[in-house]
């Protein structure tokens, strides 16, 4: 497996690779992500399936010993790098693309640090359910849907209380188009969130689904996996 790119150079590292300001070779992208360029073509695959893959062979010229070699070599573009760092959740490097290279078709969302920490809290059903970052639903994007319960998770920041109401009609569409339940998490009421959501969860699977009885003592301890 490569080595990730320390997170300070990321953003140095991706101005000196990209190529006619929109590419960059599967090597470097695989690199930057600490995963084999095998991995990285599993995502390529994955999102090939929904048509949103930016790829192509391009011509480049680099220096062997003391030659400039011209050969071809496999490269995606910007935007599908965007959509792998988001799918294996490296919202670290998904940020570091949004801030160096702003373009409207990237999903209009960087992911802050509180986020991701509650991220790792929905971790507790790993094996349960799937828990999805930066989910689509047509022009929008929920924090985390649970497809097993049709169930989309908002994490709800302090600084974005203000813009309330425009949320709220935001997720009236999404529940009326796409038949998905929400439930909001508020920033500093994330154990509450997080056994609404657990609590959810068992309510919605049969009993086979979820490997547990549905009886409320047997509910997993929300506090203790915490600890």
């Amino acid at each position: 497996m490569s080595k990730p790119i320390h997170p300070i150079n990321v953003e140095t590292e991706l101005m000196q690779a990209v190529t006619d300001g929109q590419w960059v070779t599967q090597a470097f992208a695989a690199r930057i992500l600490g995963v084999s360029v095998s991995t990285l073509n599993e995502h390529i695959t994955s999102l090939r399936v929904s048509g949103t893959v930016n790829e192509s062979e391009l011509t480049l010229k680099s220096a062997e010993g003391r030659r400039l070699v011209s050969r071809k070599k496999k490269c995606i573009g910007i935007t599908t790098l965007h959509a792998i760092a988001m799918k294996a959740r490296r919202y670290d490097i998904a940020n570091s693309i949004r801030s160096s290279f702003p373009n409207d078709q990237l999903v209009a969302t960087v992911v802050q640090r509180p986020e991701m920490d509650f991220f790792s809290l929905l971790q507790i059903l790993s094996g349960i359910v799937d828990v999805l970052p930066q989910e689509k639903f047509g022009r929008y994007v929920v924090d985390f849907y649970l497809p097993q319960v049709r169930l989309a998770v908002e994490y709800d920041e302090r600084r974005h209380r203000y813009r309330i109401d425009k949320d709220l009609t935001r997720q009236s569409e999404i529940e009326t188009k796409f038949q998905i339940a929400f439930e909001r998490v508020q920033e500093g009421e994330e154990i509450a969130g997080l056994t609404r959501v657990t609590t959810r969860v068992f309510r919605a699977l049969k009993p086979s689904e979820s490997g547990f009885p549905r009886r409320p003592n047997v509910m997993p301890p929300i506090a203790e996996a915490l600890s």
